[in-house]
């Protein structure tokens, strides 16, 4: 097969545009990921291990935390069901939190219409909603909206939950193997998020899940909406929400800039490779 075989000057000044947007995607990864962990730390300090009510029970300042936001925490526990929660506090299921959305559209009969289709293979290759026309998709897919979080009940024990921005284009979609979440308190955006990534809520996902394999095990909508946790006072949700917020916001910029990115990428490389575009030619 005959191949257009560019000179080792284009190839190297491909190569070198390529390692500069693939390194810009990658550092983008990392900076998320520890963003992720930041945000998962401060979650399970505050809602799992309780340890700003441990510390004041101790006569201590809860350790990285100003006066105002340990003056929310009470100094005492009450058993629960659940075990010893903060004082105040009270214990109820996810579902007192959010709702599951089952509205569902079928892409094809606006076939010429292009759609944002959130799909597992989306998420595993980096969660970048795939751009398809409604002809392509082949099957009846659940509406996404701004703001919403999807989790997968295809095997939890290896979880994909994906927390979508606030700039969703009106055609946007996802594969019916998500539940698509939506808050039901104007505090509890970051709170839902980072407890369907925790034992608190995975756990009990993973140990009713069913299926034939170990591979094909299926949680139930129902289970995660009964899932018993912690709710904490609305001051704390608040407070919550402001402190988390900004982590996720840079998260969710990051992840966008990294589409923005591999979009180019993609659109470029078999122009240069073709000679059509030239980066010598580029100002």
């Amino acid at each position: 097969m005959p191949v257009r075989l560019p000179s080792l000057e284009e190839q190297t000044s491909v190569s070198s545009a390529l390692r500069l947007l693939d390194g810009k995607i990658e550092l983008n990864h990392k900076i998320n990921e520890t963003l992720e962990l930041m945000a998962r730390a401060i979650l399970k300090s505050w809602f799992i291990d309780f340890d700003p009510v441990h510390a004041k029970l101790q006569c201590k300042k809860p350790y990285g935390m100003d006066d105002a936001t340990s003056s929310l925490f009470p100094d005492s526990f009450e058993r629960t069901e659940l075990g010893n929660v903060p004082k105040g506090w009270r214990v109820g299921q996810f579902g007192d939190l959010a709702k599951i959305i089952r509205d569902g559209v079928n892409p094809g009969d606006a076939g010429d219409q292009t759609f944002h289709h959130y799909s597992l293979p989306a998420f595993d290759e980096g969660q970048r909603p795939r751009k398809e026309l409604g002809s392509e998709i082949k099957s009846n897919k659940f509406i996404v909206k701004s703001n919403d979080i999807l989790i997968s009940k295809l095997n939890p024990a290896t979880p994909r939950v994906w927390l979508l921005g606030a700039d969703l284009i009106e055609c946007s979609v996802c594969s019916t193997e998500f539940m698509v979440i939506r808050k039901n308190n104007k505090f509890l955006h970051s709170y839902i998020y980072l407890l369907l990534t925790s034992p608190l809520v995975l756990d009990p996902l993973v140990q009713t899940a069913t299926g034939t394999s170990n591979s094909h095990q299926r949680t139930k909508p129902e289970v995660l909406l009964s899932v018993k946790i912690p709710i904490p006072t609305d001051e704390v949700l608040e407070k919550f929400e402001a402190t988390i917020m900004p982590l996720l916001s840079m998260l969710l910029a990051n992840r966008k800039e990294g589409t923005n990115l591999s979009e180019m990428r993609d659109l470029l490389l078999p122009r240069m490779l073709s000679g059509e575009f030239s980066l010598k030619e580029t100002p």
